[in-house]
């Protein structure tokens, strides 16, 4: 299923790779990183796909550490601080489903839950805020929302 939506533009993700592309172009000095239970195959497929490999230089897979767990867990986005030499207050993370912002959240990062056609009735409780799909995503707006003074 997930193949084949790929193949055809990933439709579901449109509005985060917009989301994204802006964020890259008003905050250039900005690292941006994919934490992902995929496979590292399958994770740079998807920014390939995506057209944003210039944008997101870096991923994280479950595969890059002997006995990381996998999303819900946090120890991606703890692997993920540790690799980058980050603290957890130093970035946000956005998740599109439930596991991901319980994983993010569960390492101290603030989460903005981006819900897509499939996990629009997921629970994202736990996000800092939630982003409905089709409604304002507009960087400075988050960031402000989070306390960032700009």
């Amino acid at each position: 299923f997930f193949d084949n939506l790929r193949r055809k533009g990933i439709p579901i993700l449109t509005h985060n790779i917009e989301l994204l592309k802006t964020f890259a172009l008003q905050f250039p000095l900005v690292r941006h990183v994919a934490v992902s239970s995929a496979t590292r195959k399958d994770i740079e497929e998807n920014l390939h796909t995506a057209h944003i490999t210039d944008i997101i230089k870096e991923g994280i897979s479950y595969e890059d550490h002997l006995g990381i767990k996998r999303k819900p867990a946090p120890d991606m986005y703890l692997y993920a601080l540790k690799k980058l030499d980050i603290r957890a207050n130093e970035c946000i993370a956005f998740e599109d489903s439930m596991s991901g912002v319980i994983s993010a959240t569960s390492a101290g990062i603030r989460c903005i839950a981006l819900p897509n056609a499939l996990t629009a009735r997921q629970d994202f409780s736990s996000a800092t805020f939630v982003i409905p799909s089709g409604t304002n995503r507009d960087p400075q707006t988050i960031l402000k929302k989070l306390g960032f003074l700009l």
